[in-house]
C-alpha cells in the first residue's frame, strides 16, 4: 500500500539517510571522545573506552554495507577501507600518546574526520532530497485514459511513423 509508490520510498530514504547521519555524528563523537580519554589519561586500563571504540567500528561496518545496498559502492568502499585503517592504527595508540604525525595516530583521526564527514553528507543528502521535492515539482506529462499525453494527442505508432505502412515482422514491408 504506502511501500509501492516511488514518492514514499525516496521520503523514506531520505528519512533513513538523515537518521544514519545523526547517529554516525553521535558515533564519531563517541569515538572521539573514548580515543581522547585513552590517550589523556593516566589509567592503566580502558575496558569502557574499547567497548565504545568497538561498538563504533561495528557501526561504521553496518553502515558500509547500507552504503553497499543503497548502490553508494564509492562511498560504502572508501569507508570500509579508512575502518580498516582506523582499525591499524589503533591498536598502536595507547596511554601517553600525544597528538604528532605519526602514522597510527594519523590513520585513526583521519578516519574518524572521514566519518564525520560521511555524517555530515547523509545529513544533508536527506534534507536537499525533500527541500528539490518541495522546490521543483513533477514536470512529467501524465497520460490521460483517452492513451493521450497532457495534450490529448495520441502518441506516433509504428505504423504511422511508417507512412501508413505495416511493417512485417522480419522486417520487410507487407
Amino acid at each position: 500500500m504506502f511501500g509501492n509508490h516511488p514518492e514514499s520510498q525516496q521520503t523514506i530514504k531520505s528519512g533513513s539517510d538523515v537518521l544514519c547521519g545523526v547517529l554516525t555524528l553521535a558515533i564519531v563523537a563517541l569515538a572521539f571522545a573514548a580515543l581522547d580519554d585513552i590517550t589523556a589519561d593516566n589509567a592503566t586500563s580502558f575496558p569502557v573506552e574499547y567497548f565504545c571504540l568497538l561498538v563504533s567500528a561495528c557501526w561504521c561496518l553496518l553502515l558500509v554495507a547500507r552504503l553497499a545496498r543503497t548502490k553508494r559502492v564509492v562511498l560504502g568502499g572508501l569507508s570500509f577501507l579508512l575502518l580498516g585503517v582506523a582499525i591499524w592504527g589503533q591498536r598502536l595508540i595507547g596511554p601517553g600518546t600525544v597528538p604528532s604525525w605519526q602514522p597510527e595516530y594519523v590513520a585513526t583521526v583521519s578516519a574518524l574526520c572521514w566519518f564525520l564527514g560521511l555524517s555530515l553528507f547523509l545529513v544533508v543528502s536527506g534534507f536537499m532530497v525533500d527541500w528539490t521535492e518541495a522546490l521543483v515539482p513533477d514536470t512529467a506529462p501524465s497520460s490521460t485514459s483517452s492513451g493521450g499525453g497532457a495534450s490529448g494527442h495520441k502518441p506516433r505508432t509504428a505504423r504511422a511513423s511508417a507512412g501508413g505502412r505495416r511493417p512485417s515482422r522480419r522486417g520487410r514491408e507487407t
